[in-house]
């Protein structure tokens, strides 16, 4: 679709058995590509959409997002009371200490004008950078953090409990991607909140000119949403400011990341999570 990032894949019926063939066509158009998009898809179903999220990986949930009437699978609806949130460069679960590797998309009703989706291929993005830049970059690592987006909708009591499962975590400012070893940007506007050593103001201005190269429309792909459309993207290369029907896949996410000093790496913990990671499924969903 563009000479960077996107490609829409024909002639696939995704709500039918993926054989191993078709599976490592699939992962390896994701690789060159970063998003790739299906159109048509009228069958597809819950089960389906598990499916195709295995190709790559165990589905996880995303811990923010309203839960679905299956597990696993997450809506977002969005109509004239419920305005959309996420219309800012971002990339989805940097703020975990094992980001996940991608997501699984599936738009179920769409407005008759606007909607679209946008990515960044972060990897072309990082190309683009001068040498002094990038030598400037390498080796330093950032905090991640979801307390200034999604924390905004909680109360301090919340933000506290949710805290011990959701730490702050640090990713290294340029990644390489385990599988094709190419060197990436990965920071973002919502969750990248300061560089490790900087002063606040140069970690300030630096992450800004950074999460710039987001913005430039020659590494951008647009994709117009119709009902039963869907996009698969791989997490790390790209940001994206929207997400439609969500459903993420986990497994090897772009590099390791590791706790910020003082707090706990999150993990199997006895108890139950805090009510904000056990909300119980929407019964009725009105838009996408």
């Amino acid at each position: 679709m563009t000479p960077h990032i996107g490609a829409e894949i024909e002639g696939v019926d995704l709500s039918r058995p993926i054989g191993e063939e078709l599976a490592g066509e699939l992962r390896q158009a994701l690789l060159e590509w970063k998003v790739i998009f299906f159109r048509d898809q009228h069958d597809f179903g819950a089960d389906a959409h598990l499916a195709l999220a295995a190709v790559w990986g165990e589905p996880e949930p995303n811990p923010f997002f309203p839960k679905g009437d299956t597990v696993g699978v997450s809506r977002l609806a969005k109509d004239a009371t419920a305005i959309g949130q996420e219309n800012i460069w971002h990339s989805d679960h940097s703020f975990m200490a094992a980001p996940a590797l991608g997501s699984v998309l599936r738009s179920l009703e769409v407005p008759s004008a606007g909607g679209d989706t946008m990515w960044a291929d972060m990897g072309a993005a990082y190309d683009n950078l001068g040498d002094e830049m990038k030598q400037r970059i390498e080796g330093l690592t950032a905090v991640h953090d979801w307390g200034p987006s999604w924390g905004t909708f909680m109360t301090p009591e919340q933000i506290e409990a949710l805290r011990v499962f959701l730490p702050l975590v640090e990713h290294p400012v340029v990644v390489w991607h385990p599988r094709t070893g190419r060197k990436t940007l990965y920071v973002n506007e919502p969750f990248t909140t300061r560089i490790v050593g900087l002063p606040e103001d140069e970690s300030r201005e630096l992450l800004h000119e950074l999460g710039l190269q987001a913005r430039i429309p020659e590494l951008q792909v647009r994709f117009r949403w119709q009902p039963d459309s869907m996009a698969s993207l791989i997490r790390g290369p790209t940001v994206g400011p929207r997400l439609v029907a969500v459903l993420p896949a986990s497994g090897a996410g772009p590099c390791p990341a590791r706790p910020v000093h003082g707090w706990r790496a999150p993990g199997r913990r006895s108890g139950r999570a805090p009510a904000l990671l056990r909300r119980e499924p929407a019964r009725r969903w009105n838009q996408v």
